[in-house]
């Protein structure tokens, strides 16, 4: 658990400032990163957005990871 926590904490200050946790000043108890991928959820239409939903996942997941990337070759 200790690992999981120190590694938690590192990721967080690399992601701290960016647009990812903007409005985050102090770290999520279990995550790094919290991201509201969508505020209007249809229920009338869930195979669509749950296709949306997924679609924005994939997506933020590769900026991040894209992100760190770059942080990394620094």
């Amino acid at each position: 658990m200790g690992q999981n926590a120190d590694i938690q904490r590192k990721y967080w200050k690399i992601l701290q400032k960016t647009k990812w946790n903007h409005n985050q000043k102090i770290m999520p108890k279990y995550s790094i990163v919290e991201i509201v991928l969508e505020t209007n959820i249809d229920f009338e239409n869930q195979e669509s957005m749950t296709h949306y939903i997924i679609e924005r996942s994939v997506s933020l997941a590769s900026q991040i990871q894209e992100y760190l990337k770059q942080i990394h070759n620094e």
